[in-house]
């Protein structure tokens, strides 16, 4: 009985986390399309406006970016859901199969050709997340976290981001890869907050509207969206982007040991694996994020004609003080 108690519990653990992947792929594909259009649309906002709510104002009179926040919203539903039935540590690397994803797209939308560089650079994230997830076996954790962990959590990364900020706003070199750094901070704590979330409507359905963890989850996501668009915004993808994809799945593992008890199992030699198959995809990130077709797939001469909206024609002269 004790054998076929534990084999149903491992079997359901094993379904938990394939469709935790399968929807964290969905959401991933999502994402990618989001940030391509979103990029798109903010690049084309003069660099005055970063930081500023002016800047959201002024987005919400892009159709491209619009439709971009649609696409986003969907992928979050997808990434919600994945997190209801799996762990951070699993999720979250997930997720940065986006990058290479947005690259074909971008590729496609721009009529660049895919190299010979990208492709080594996504075969190394796709290969490194792959062996990531074949010799790790994250668990599930908690559903939800203490209120003192959450303090914890709260204070600790909110020096960190007030630290990236301050170095964004006297750094100019650095100010790109600065509000990256917070953007991908802040996105963890994003993630966790859905996880909990998520746990809560599964729980008691409407119930959840009574918990704190919405409301801090809305305020968090819309803080985060200013943050994005600030660093695509503030210059070169080359800069901001490694840190927006790479910040998040590390943070958000770190953060779902200490709030939600999950574990990274397996031996010595899983572990040096894992270890070794984070550093390739971390290099592929690196390249792809460096790459010529990245800088050209989300620039802002495209979005300018595929979004004209009432502040295009004003945004170019500015554009071209700014660079």
């Amino acid at each position: 009985m004790q054998r076929t108690r534990c084999g149903t519990e491992a079997d359901v653990t094993v379904q938990n986390r394939s469709m935790a992947i399968t929807l964290a792929l969905a959401a991933a594909l999502g994402y990618a399309v989001a940030s391509v259009l979103q990029h798109r649309a903010a690049a084309a906002v003069p660099r005055a406006f970063s930081m500023r709510i002016g800047l959201l104002t002024r987005l919400l009179s892009r159709p491209l970016w619009l439709l971009g926040v649609g696409v986003d919203l969907s992928a979050f539903c997808f990434e919600a859901w994945a997190l209801a039935v799996g762990s951070l540590a699993v999720v979250q690397p997930v997720l940065v199969l986006g990058l290479p994803v947005a690259l074909v797209l971008g590729a496609v939308v721009a009529r660049e050709r895919f190299g010979r560089r990208e492709a080594l650079g996504s075969v190394a994230v796709c290969g490194g997340l792959v062996m990531f997830l074949t010799v790790s076996t994250p668990s599930r954790g908690h559903e939800l976290a203490a209120a003192g962990r959450w303090v914890v959590v709260v204070v600790v990364l909110g020096i960190s981001v007030a630290a990236c900020l301050i170095a964004a706003a006297r750094q100019s070199r650095w100010r790109a890869a600065c509000l990256g750094t917070a953007t991908g901070l802040v996105f963890a704590v994003s993630a966790a907050l859905t996880k909990s979330s998520a746990s809560l409507v599964r729980r008691v359905g409407i119930g959840a509207a009574g918990h704190w963890e919405i409301y801090a989850l809305a305020a968090v996501a819309g803080f985060s969206m200013l943050l994005a668009q600030s660093a695509f915004q503030a210059g070169s993808l080359s800069e901001s982007l490694p840190a927006i994809t790479l910040v998040p799945p590390f943070a958000s593992a770190a953060i779902g040991v200490f709030l939600f008890g999950e574990r990274i199992g397996g031996s010595p030699f899983a572990v040096a694996v894992a270890v070794a198959s984070a550093a390739l995809a971390v290099s592929g990130v690196v390249v792809l994020a460096r790459s010529p077709l990245a800088e050209s797939a989300y620039s802002a001469s495209a979005s300018a004609e595929a979004a004209p909206g009432p502040g295009a024609a004003d945004s170019a002269p500015d554009r071209n003080m700014a660079g």
